[in-house]
């Protein structure tokens, strides 16, 4: 490959489900995989790329060289790979996807376990001092589970992949406490007691001591979103949304757990907090109207970012949605029936959008080009008004490259 385009094209010809690993668990045993960074291995259903950032950012304001991988990318590979908040370079992606190709394609990888040898060799010869390494999909067979990390945390559980982890809360969080090992330490979020009961007994059978985020409290939004943590008061986040909340606690919980190996002082964590940046969490783009950007991509999330658009009053809302064929669009529709009626329906270039003939009894207008269906929203909506860009976090990405 002698160009990031040509390496991209190949990446979407090859982006095949990942939780087969048809060939990948015999290319680690026949190459003899090792990988030592420190690193903290996070899933759940949503938040944990968030929370991931916020987890780096913490340690980065600490001063240690931190390193961040995670998925999806709004456009280049690059994102997903990130020292000191700065993406790989081109020339040494490059480098390592050549020196590995070969070997790639004798074993049939796939694009994420490509991706994920790759970072987790960069990280390695960087020599960064902690990981952040957020899941695929799942957990037990997700191809970044292929380490033994300092710490394991679990944002939430809902009903997500139905048609790789299963159909029930149960069944999902079985498949997200795969990342659960020996004599390592667990932390999680907010779990319903169905998915306690799968979490705390994968816990007590390997031997994990399990804790519990330490919730925030006085959250609000006063200019941004600002709340307090324990002996932290008026915490801030730049951010509008309230989910974010529970994301920087989960973050403070799991830096403070291992303070004894990397510790952090008070003004990293304010200071990590407030200096994180994740594109497309409610990414708000001046201008009138406004819009905003949110990879809203399940009931859970849509609840959660249904909640926070409350919190803007009575200006009105346009929705412009587009999502993948695999999501429950019925309950996200029903969330957002809360805030607003103005709710068109579109679609974007990739293998698993939904498109018109993958809606069943859709009561809202749809439009296939979602830049025509962005005109369209854009003509209708007054001055002052909000345009809200959701669904699918590759929609945003889209969306987000042509605005």
């Amino acid at each position: 490959f002698n160009d990031t385009g040509t390496l991209e094209s190949y990446f979407k010809a090859h982006n095949l489900p990942t939780y087969e690993r048809l060939g990948y668990d015999r290319y680690l045993k026949d190459k003899g995989f090792f990988y030592n960074v420190p690193s903290i291995h996070i899933t759940g259903t949503n938040g944990k790329g968030s929370t991931s950032s916020f987890i780096q950012s913490i340690y980065r304001a600490q001063g240690y060289k931190t390193a961040l991988y995670t998925s999806p990318y709004f456009e280049k590979a690059n994102e997903m790979m990130v020292i000191d908040g700065a993406p790989i370079s081109d020339g040494q992606l490059l480098a390592y996807m050549n020196a590995r190709v070969e070997e790639f394609e004798t074993y049939h990888l796939t694009t994420f376990e490509m991706q994920t040898l790759i970072a987790l060799e960069y990280f390695t010869d960087e020599k960064v001092d902690v990981a952040v390494i957020e899941v695929g999909m799942g957990g037990l067979v997700d191809a970044t589970n292929i380490f033994t990390p300092i710490l394991s945390i679990l944002t939430n559980v809902a009903l997500e992949h139905t048609r790789f982890l299963g159909n029930t809360v149960k069944e999902i969080a079985t498949a997200k406490s795969g990342i659960i090992k020996d004599h390592v330490p667990t932390l999680y979020g907010r779990l319903d007691e169905e998915a306690y009961a799968v979490v705390y007994k994968a816990a007590f059978l390997k031997r994990s001591e399990l804790s519990a985020m330490k919730e925030p409290t006085n959250v609000r939004i006063e200019g941004n979103l600002k709340f307090d943590y324990d002996d932290l008061k008026d915490l801030e986040v730049t951010s509008h949304a309230l989910y974010q909340a529970d994301n920087a606690a989960l973050a403070i919980s799991a830096v403070r757990l291992l303070a004894s190996r990397f510790p952090v002082s008070k003004s990293a964590i304010r200071t990590g907090l407030k200096t994180m940046f994740i594109p497309g969490r409610l990414e708000i783009l001046e201008g009138s109207p406004t819009i905003i950007l949110d990879g809203c991509h399940n009931p859970h999330a849509a609840s959660a970012l249904v909640e926070t658009m409350k919190t803007f009053g009575n200006i009105p809302i346009y929705i412009v949605f587009a999502a993948f064929k695999d999501k429950n669009v019925d309950a996200i529709f029903q969330s957002f029936s809360e805030i607003s009626k103005k709710i068109l329906v579109t679609s974007f270039d990739h293998v698993r959008a939904r498109h018109r003939e993958d809606y069943e009894n859709l009561i809202y207008p749809y439009v296939d080009d979602y830049k025509e269906a962005m005109r369209i929203t854009l003509a209708r909506a007054p001055k002052r008004s909000i345009i809200l860009m959701t669904g699918s976090l590759a929609f945003i990405g889209v969306v987000r490259h042509d605005l």
